[in-house]
């Protein structure tokens, strides 16, 4: 019986990555480019210390691919680098206050699109749910690490 339950939770969660990986394109179309700009903004913004290669690990893509985003953002004052003062070749990405505004911004905009997807959870719902996807997360973030 749990082993059902294991595989009707994984079936369930690969149709809601589905499906939220549709939604992003329909944000996305929405918000042009904004959507793609927004993640990494956030990115940037919650992890402290973050280079090009921390970045190209999150998209997992190349590293020239992700230095084309990095200057695109740097350009349009939404990011500055700065030099690590022991690894001269590294560099650190840092939100502008331009970037922190556009972050917030963009997030006030998806936030209007998603709004009514969890109305029908209450707030403590919400805070588990989050938790349990959480913790999901990490047992799939450890277990790549051993695919890689």
């Amino acid at each position: 019986m749990v082993d059902n339950v294991n595989f009707d939770i994984y079936q369930t969660l690969h149709a809601i990555s589905r499906d939220m990986h549709h939604l992003a394109h329909y944000i996305g179309g929405r918000q042009g480019e904004m959507q793609d700009l927004g993640r990494s903004l956030n990115f940037i913004r919650k992890n402290k210390r973050v280079t090009s290669k921390n970045l190209a690990n999150y998209y997992q893509i190349k590293s020239s691919s992700v230095t084309v985003k990095v200057n695109k953002m740097i350009e349009q004052g939404y990011i500055d680098k700065t030099r690590d003062t022991e690894d001269l070749r590294v560099y650190y990405l840092m939100l502008t206050k331009k970037g922190e505004e556009k972050c917030h911004e963009i997030n006030e905009s998806t936030q209007l699109l998603i709004k009514d997807l969890f109305d029908d959870l209450t707030t403590n719902q919400k805070l588990v749910l989050l938790d349990e996807l959480q913790t999901i997360e990490g047992k799939l973030v450890e277990k790549k690490k051993n695919w890689e």
